[in-house]
């Protein structure tokens, strides 16, 4: 389980099962029940495993590739509109942030990069990276249990 990410409006969130390499959309209702739980993207295999996310303030979805050297766009409907190339194979997070949350914060991992051959490949495996994006996102969510 991975992600959650809700739209701007509050009325889906997004979940991701990385195992079966699917985002699901809920429908959320003014009391905060899920229902409603429609498959919205199915990440080939070659690309990797769908892991955090993130929305921005146009509604539409980011996602980041594990062992997938990427992150990927998709719109509040499911379809991918474009996806920035990364330097690393396990992409596992990304948010927005900053003064005007106009900067994409990325993660990264380095578990898989064991070997002195990967590491030579992937210098920056674990890094923390920063993209302008030409859009933005908002301040998360707030869960008041």
């Amino acid at each position: 389980s991975n992600g959650p990410a809700f739209s701007p409006d509050g009325a889906c969130m997004y979940h991701t099962d990385s195992a079966r390499g699917t985002i699901y959309r809920y429908a959320v209702d003014r009391r905060g029940q899920l229902s409603e739980r429609v498959p919205l993207v199915v990440i080939p295999e070659q690309e990797g495993r769908p892991d955090g996310m993130t929305v921005d303030r146009e509604g539409n979805l980011w996602v980041a590739h594990f062992a997938g050297w990427r992150i990927s766009r998709f719109t509040a409907a499911g379809k991918k509109i474009d996806h920035i190339p990364m330097p690393v194979s396990c992409v596992t997070s990304c948010t927005f942030g900053g003064a005007d949350f106009s900067t994409l914060y990325i993660t990264t991992a380095a578990v898989t990069v064991t070997t002195v051959e990967q590491r030579a490949r992937e210098p920056l495996a674990g890094a923390l990276f920063s993209i302008k994006t030409g859009t933005s996102g908002f301040p998360s969510f707030s869960y008041a249990g």
